[in-house]
Formats: structure tokens, sequence, C-alpha cells
């Protein structure tokens, strides 16, 4: 006869006691490293070179961007007026190119006057002399 002294019913798991077997005792371990393992994947994907603070710098750069784009368009909007407003008048953009070029016309004598920021210290006039 076998060492048990109890007999066992027809469908009763062998282990009575609830203790669980030893296949299911050896997944654990593997369930925490694949756990672990997991985490770090994803931690390293969240602050990686790729990760969460590069996002969150590059949507700091787009939306510096978009106001860069936003200024530009506005800058060349009134550029464009203003040309629409130098073609209609000619005198103003003689004006114009005369003064941006120091463009003279034949027989005519610029002055240029010269604001006293503009002029070098050597030529400042000084307190000590006579």
């Amino acid at each position: 006869m076998s060492p048990r002294t109890t007999p066992r019913l027809q469908g009763e798991s062998p282990f009575l006691r609830g203790s669980p077997p030893a296949a299911g005792r050896s997944r654990r371990p593997l369930l925490l490293i694949a756990i672990a393992a997991g985490l770090v994947i994803g931690l390293s994907s969240m602050l990686g070179e790729n990760g969460l603070p590069s996002f969150l710098s590059l949507r700091g750069e787009r939306t510096r961007l978009e106001q860069d784009v936003e200024a530009l368009r506005e800058r060349e909007t009134r550029l464009e007026n203003d040309i629409e407003a130098l073609d209609e008048d000619p005198e103003a953009l003689e004006s114009l190119v005369r003064e941006k070029f120091r463009m003279r016309r034949p027989g005519e004598t610029v002055i240029e006057v010269v604001g006293e920021d503009l002029l070098d210290d050597s030529d400042a006039p000084d307190a000590d002399r006579p």
C-alpha cells in the first residue's frame, strides 16, 4: 500500500493544503523580471535622448518659431504696403532712394548733419582746452 493514510477522492486536488506547484513558484520571479524590464524600458524611453525633456524643448521651440513666422508675415504685409505706396508716388520713391544711397542731382549740394552721439571722442571739444 502507499504511504498515504487517507484515500484521495475522485477529482480532488493532490494539493490539499493549497500550496502551489513548483512550476507556479518559478513563474513569479519571471513575472517580476518582466515587469522590472518593462519599467526600465519605459523610463529610458521617457527620460532618454528622445524622451520627455527633448519633447518639451522641441515644443517650446516650435511655439517660438510660430511666433517668429507670424512676426515675419506682419513685416511682409507692411513692406508690401510700403511698396504699393512708393509705386503710387514717384516723388516719395525718389526721396527715399536719394536718402538711402546718398544720391544727388547734378548741381545739387548735399549737407549731412551728424549728431553728437555719432561723433568720436577725438572730435568732441574738451572742457580743459582754452
